[in-house]
């Protein structure tokens, strides 16, 4: 009898930070050898190699590979781009109490915080430091049923998160509702700890709006 060796599935590892700055990386298959770099240069075998998850609290690009021990075939390149770390960050205001706005922090694109409150509906969020702001993202819900996407906004900031002023950014997520992908509004510096994200409307008529993931971009 004659036993074939299975082949390994080598794709893009998928590259994740929660909300302390954990990074992990995982490959599809077992049996696989993962490496990765830090300052955004190209891995290679003589690269970092991957065993644990491990903390990144600062600004980094992170890229990585899967490669076949026996073949020594390799995964196209994976890449994240990780701004400030959200280990300080805190939704507060009439939210606070609810449990699964911790889901809009821990990066992981599958779990998301739906809310079903009539529009608009304000996200408070206190970044714990004062940064230099010059943009946001916004992952909408990706469940596959009824998800909670917004597709109109206005973004605030403010130094003592009680005085807010005017948005530094409003307007419509284009085409969203067909692409919800992470969504990147950027606009001029500007300092502050407390960021507003207003959703004013969910895509469907009557339909819910939500966070998969939520950021900040800073200078």
């Amino acid at each position: 009898m004659v036993f074939t060796k299975l082949q390994k599935v080598i794709v893009e590892p998928i590259i994740q930070r929660n909300k302390i700055g954990e990074v992990s990386i995982k490959g599809f298959d077992s049996g696989i050898q993962i490496y990765y770099t830090l300052d955004g240069s190209t891995p290679t075998t003589k690269s970092l190699k991957y065993s644990e998850p491990f903390l990144l609290n600062e600004k980094s690009t992170v890229k990585a590979i899967v490669t076949e021990p026996d073949s020594e075939k390799s995964s196209p390149v994976s890449t994240a781009f990780f701004d400030v770390s959200k280990e300080k960050w805190e939704v507060i205001g009439p939210f606070q109490s609810v449990e699964q706005s911790r889901f809009i922090f821990d990066g992981n694109p599958e779990t998301a915080w739906v809310l079903t409150n009539k529009p608009p509906v304000d996200v408070n969020v206190d970044l714990g430091d004062t940064l230099n702001l010059t943009g946001f993202t916004y992952l909408p819900d990706q469940g596959r049923w009824n998800p909670g996407i917004t597709n109109k906004y206005e973004f605030y900031i403010s130094s003592d998160g009680l005085t807010w002023g005017k948005p530094v950014s409003e307007g419509e997520f284009a085409n969203i509702k067909n692409s919800p992908i992470l969504q990147k509004k950027e606009f001029e510096l500007i300092n502050g700890r407390f960021v507003k994200f207003r959703m004013l409307s969910p895509v469907e008529e009557k339909g819910r709006m939500g966070i998969a993931e939520f950021g900040i971009i800073t200078l």
